[in-house]
């Protein structure tokens, strides 16, 4: 039997960058669902399934190790034509190595001024306009070039004090927003122009409720457009001219999650079915969509080209095992590994560090095609 805190070191490292509080509540039906398409997620379990079956492709880049720039803790990877963009909050700083590994500079400080952060929780690059934007502890945006140069930071309305995700998409910039206790009627989505002012919202709630679960993937740029997840209603929504339609549904029979009765505790431990998506990455083929099935996370995946979700409840690490993924840019997933764990996983590699030295990027390519 899997106990509470097991279960709880298991979501820590399946759930990605997340800051769990409580909720209840319910969604204004204002979207049109007349193109949406329904998955069962029942019908296409595997029970287990080998990495080799899974991976087409991996690759290992070691990053330089110098005396000033040892990183600390990575939130986030983010890759952008010749360059990685590490968030590295528990330094407060962004880290820029070149794709081959080598270092470049940082930028970022610590502290409460202009310029400064006290708790990154979010980075988001603008390829068309060549802009970085970082979200800083959820309301305050800043924007700089690709060499961290600032340009301009400005905070969220009061009101979206949470913000937790940001996509940067033509010219916008888009955040998962966050919800006060007393205002009546809010959105998940907030949208902002280029100097940083709001536009126009998105997808509204009614609720009374004193907080809401925030993940650090929701928001995610695919196919030239934004798309969002909705954890509480298993939806995926994408945004088409001025407004988000919903994508995908997943059918979870009479075992969806319960918003009036969540509390910290049962939603740690209940094995009763729980559908929470952690994170979620999509590429041409495939959206790989983890879900919490009867206590449990299990990896899932939906086949885009017959409409499929499978779910596989056991991924044997046969011949190594697959980490998980920040982003995804030009066909491979982006992860990341430290040195003691990599050498674990790892152990055939030609990419022998040390301890002291620098994570590993990982980047790999996913084959699927169902069972």
């Amino acid at each position: 039997m899997i106990n509470n805190q097991n279960l709880k070191s298991l979501i820590s490292m399946i759930l990605l960058g997340f800051t769990l509080t409580w909720i209840t509540g319910c969604r204004a039906k204002t979207v049109d669902e007349t193109n949406t398409i329904t998955l069962d997620i029942y019908s296409n379990s595997i029970s287990e399934l080998n990495t080799s079956d899974l991976i087409k492709d991996i690759r290992f880049i070691p990053l330089e190790t110098t005396a000033d720039n040892i990183i600390g803790s990575i939130s986030k990877i983010i890759k952008n034509k010749d360059r990685y963009y590490i968030l590295d909050a528990s330094i407060g700083k962004i880290l820029v190595f070149e794709t081959n590994g080598k270092y470049l500079f940082s930028f970022g400080k610590i502290g409460k001024g202009p310029e400064e952060f006290t708790k990154l929780v979010s980075i988001s690059i603008d390829s068309k306009n060549d802009v970085i934007y970082l979200l800083d502890n959820g309301r305050k945006i800043i924007k700089t070039d690709l060499n961290g140069k600032f340009i301009l930071e400005k905070n969220a309305p009061s009101e979206y004090n949470r913000i937790q995700n940001i996509v940067a998409h033509d010219g916008f910039l888009y955040g998962a927003s966050g919800q006060q206790e007393g205002i009546e009627k809010m959105f998940q989505i907030i949208q902002f122009d280029e100097l940083l002012n709001p536009v126009n919202y998105f997808l509204p709630y009614e609720y009374s409720f004193p907080g809401i679960l925030q993940f650090s993937n929701r928001l995610y740029e695919f196919n030239n457009t934004v798309n969002f997840v909705s954890v509480f209603e298993n939806k995926i929504y994408s945004k088409s001219d001025n407004s988000f339609t919903e994508r995908y549904s997943l059918d979870v029979g009479d075992k969806s999650l319960q918003l009036q009765d969540l509390t910290l505790d049962n939603f740690v431990i209940n094995t009763d079915g729980i559908y929470l998506f952690s994170y979620c990455i999509e590429e041409d083929n495939l959206i790989h969509l983890p879900v919490f099935l009867n206590g449990r996370p299990r990896l899932g995946l939906i086949d885009k080209k017959s409409n499929t979700y499978y779910t596989i409840d056991k991924l044997n690490a046969n011949p190594y095992s697959l980490p998980p993924s920040t982003s995804f840019y030009d066909g491979w997933y982006i992860a990341q590994m430290n040195s003691i764990q990599f050498a674990q996983k790892y152990p055939d590699s030609e990419v022998k560090p040390k301890e002291e030295d620098n994570p590993i990027v990982i980047e790999y390519q996913l084959t699927f095609t169902g069972k």
